[in-house]
């Protein structure tokens, strides 16, 4: 099966579904993936990222921002596009959701949407209880598409099933890289706790003030770091709060980092702290307990199936929470012991090789319910790969 991934990935500080795009698809054996980047955003990307292109065996170049370009670039994917045998969108945004339809329509070729997480303006978009030209159309696309996948949540796939209980759902899988190094072999550690994720209040950032005033009453001097791109002006009401609550001097906040500066971080860190109370699979919670770092989590069902690792406190008990990051800062043996199991169990269970084979799987399956024969298998190596148009 020949897959195009639209919309264009914008590879200048890549989102988290744009990295799971990167680190899935590369690995595909099986099925052929076109690989759609954003032009503009290539100069600005860093060597990490640009160096898992060449793993891809065909890349179109296009435009995904908004523009005189765009109605350029949706045709011009249209016309790569019926060379292929599905579109698939890999975000569940209506912007990306709303390009990738018009891609796979003017083609006529099958969609297939992938959902990392359903958050409540998408349920509104799936009910029409946000009505809006935009909401309409995101729903003509979902009615217009083939298949959906969606990460391993039992909230999500619930979700999307009440509103489309005879849509093809399949359910896939987050990874990560195991570092070579684990945080505990680190010399010394730059500072307590670590956050890396996007600055919006689902991810309970808010809780960040609480929780660390408790831990710098016990632990004087105790250093916070959080990272991420910031939604809206949340970065600035959350610096503010800090502020109020006397943590300026024990909190940073540097905002989107390379992925080399998230790497010598996790190496630094001696506690993940992660106060979400909605999420699908995450992405950077994987790649801390890969790193050996504990985390901290709430109790709640998002994450049940993290059991190694971790520790857990009463959700929203942000005392608890403390005690649990205070508990880790103070034991270096537990917490050794502790980021130890949890890289183990992502090296087992959660790694990205283990993930796109069973998205590869998917693939198979969604490949024989749409009666697509079997493409014809490509030379594999570098000189079959990193084609671009």
């Amino acid at each position: 099966m020949k897959l195009m991934i639209c919309p264009p990935l914008i590879l200048s500080k890549p989102s988290a579904g744009v990295r799971r795009v990167l680190d899935v698809y590369s690995r595909f054996r099986r099925h052929q993936v076109v690989l759609c980047v954003d032009s503009g955003s290539l100069q600005d990307s860093e060597p990490a990222v640009l160096a898992k292109l060449s793993s891809f065996r065909e890349i179109v170049k296009s435009h995904s921002e908004p523009g005189l370009l765009l109605p350029w670039s949706v045709l011009r994917l249209a016309s790569v596009a019926r060379r292929a045998d599905a579109v698939v969108c890999y975000d569940e945004f209506p912007p990306s959701v709303f390009y990738s339809y018009l891609v796979a329509k003017l083609s006529r070729k099958p969609l297939i949407i992938f959902y990392h997480i359903i958050i409540p303006a998408t349920a509104r978009r799936f009910s029409g209880s946000a009505f809006s030209p935009l909401s309409a159309l995101y729903r003509m696309a979902i009615r217009y598409s083939s298949a959906a996948i969606c990460l391993d949540n039992g909230k999500e796939y619930g979700i999307f099933r009440s509103f489309f209980p005879d849509k093809p759902l399949h359910l896939a899988f987050n990874g990560a890289e195991c570092a070579d190094t684990l945080s505990g072999d680190a010399v010394g550690h730059s500072f307590e706790g670590l956050y890396m994720g996007v600055l919006q209040p689902r991810k309970g950032i808010m809780y960040f003030p609480d929780i660390w005033k408790d831990v710098s009453s016990r632990v004087p001097g105790a250093k916070l770091r959080i990272v991420g791109k910031s939604v809206n002006h949340n970065a600035e009401t959350l610096r503010q709060k800090l502020v109020a609550s006397g943590l300026g001097e024990n909190v940073e906040m540097p905002g989107f980092v390379s992925e080399e500066e998230k790497r010598t971080m996790l190496n630094n860190a001696k506690v993940f702290i992660f106060p979400s109370s909605d999420e699908g699979v995450s992405l950077a919670l994987l790649e801390a307990l890969s790193s050996g770092v504990p985390a901290v989590l709430w109790d709640l069902p998002v994450f049940e199936r993290f059991n190694e690792g971790v520790l857990k406190a009463h959700y929203p008990d942000t005392k608890d929470y403390a005690d649990k990051v205070v508990s880790l800062i103070k034991d270096e043996a537990m917490r050794r012991e502790t980021g130890k199991r949890g890289r183990t169990w992502v090296m087992e269970h959660m790694s990205w090789d283990n993930a796109a084979a069973r998205e590869e799987d998917i693939f198979d399956r969604i490949a024989s319910d749409m009666h697509i024969p079997d493409s014809p298998r490509e030379e594999s190596g570098p000189s079959a790969r990193g084609a671009v148009q």
